[in-house]
């Protein structure tokens, strides 16, 4: 169960850090210059920093997840050598 949990918030992590906060990030800074250029209105500003911010927060929560899964399974076996470590970090 600890194993696959860890898998699991390693793969949330990459995804989240390397697809959909890159992603929202874009969709913020791009409804910002449309508010700024009198294309948009501010509620859809505050739209995308919303999802920008719930997509940070979905990152530190599979890291959180995914540094208790590798501490859990860590103290049963002895410490994990492997480059999930960096990516969830990330």
């Amino acid at each position: 169960e600890a194993h696959g949990r860890l898998a699991a918030s390693s793969a949330q992590a990459r995804a989240l850090a390397s697809v959909v906060i890159p992603r929202s990030t874009e969709a913020y800074e791009a409804a910002v210059a449309g508010y700024e250029r009198g294309k948009f209105d501010y509620l859809e500003v505050i739209d995308a920093q919303r999802s920008l911010i719930s997509a940070r927060s979905l990152l530190v929560e599979a890291q959180e997840s995914y540094h208790k899964a590798r501490s859990f399974i860590g103290a049963l076996v002895g410490p994990i050598e492997d480059d999930a470590a960096a990516a969830a970090s990330d």
